[in-house]
């Protein structure tokens, strides 16, 4: 067992970060001063982490969610290895007015309809019920659930997640009814999507030193300035111009810390015409000034 001291402050801000980690935001940094104690490698570790998190995310195509995508309820439910209930999420036992010390102790198969507990005592070896088919639904308190059951073999228990979908009726409609317009609109969604992958592609082979000119990119793109930067930011999740300055900086901190080339020369040769500016973004991106993670990495290597 490690024992640490650290301020309150640097410990409240990995909790912070990692709380808004969990919510999508994986494009912050914590504050380091290199102080060189033992957490200072846990907070480095958090950083990593967040920039592997956006560099993956940077590789990947998205599409919103549409309205059939969402969860209307999403409940967890955790049973011991006989289907007994030693747990449940809030919102279950506030959705059904439950009891959370009547709940616990009580059979989960008791909640669920026949035909799913005649398969979970079939499948998980509880009884000897047997089935030739898996439910593809679950009736639980005369609500329909898709659900799904992962095995926690070292503590020997079940955790059930139940999710209703929302469904509108919309959705149900005989494909002759669908309309020319909604296929043309998907499409045109996909189209775009392609798109945008092309352009960051673009980008992403263009020099360093080359200013970004969104103006001459569309035209070979078909596509609006304003639709872009629109849609560039819904699909990875940061601007194009803030896209090109984060290509920039990682590659303006690989040749600070991996050679000897003058600062100001890395700073020319990632487009900044002024130093200052340079710096200002570099500072801004890593918490730290050239000339320190110059010196820094020069103490490292010694």
């Amino acid at each position: 067992m490690i024992h640490l001291t650290i301020s309150r402050n640097r410990w409240n801000n990995l909790l912070k970060g990692m709380l808004e980690v969990g919510k999508g935001r994986i494009n912050q940094r914590l504050s380091i001063g290199y102080r060189n104690d033992k957490f200072e490698g846990i907070e480095v570790l958090f950083n990593m982490l967040c920039e592997e998190l956006s560099q993956r995310l940077l590789h990947l195509s998205f599409i919103k969610p549409t309205e059939f995508q969402r969860y209307i309820n999403h409940f967890v439910i955790i049973t011991d290895s006989e289907f007994t209930i030693t747990n449940t999420c809030t919102n279950f036992l506030e959705q059904y007015n439950l009891d959370p010390y009547t709940i616990k102790g009580s059979s989960f198969l008791k909640l669920a309809d026949p035909g799913t507990a005649s398969y979970l005592t079939a499948v998980y070896g509880v009884g000897d019920q047997t089935v030739d088919t898996k439910p593809k639904i679950l009736l639980l308190k005369e609500d329909r659930f898709a659900y799904s059951i992962k095995k926690m073999y070292l503590e020997q228990l079940f955790v059930i997640s139940l999710h209703q979908i929302y469904i509108d009726k919309k959705y149900f409609k005989p494909p002759h009814e669908t309309g020319v317009a909604e296929k043309n609109r998907l499409l045109e969604n996909k189209r775009y999507e392609e798109v945008i992958e092309r352009i960051k592609t673009e980008i992403d082979t263009l020099p360093f030193s080359k200013k970004l000119a969104l103006k001459d990119i569309v035209k070979n793109h078909s596509i609006n300035i304003t639709l872009l930067k629109k849609l560039f930011k819904q699909q990875y999740q940061c601007g194009v111009y803030e896209y090109q300055i984060k290509l920039r900086m990682n590659a303006a901190h690989e040749l600070i810390v991996g050679g000897e080339m003058p600062l100001k020369k890395i700073a020319a040769d990632m487009g900044y015409r002024q130093y200052s500016a340079f710096v200002k973004y570099f500072k801004r991106y890593f918490n730290i000034l050239p000339k320190d993670l110059r010196k820094l990495s020069k103490q490292q290597h010694d």
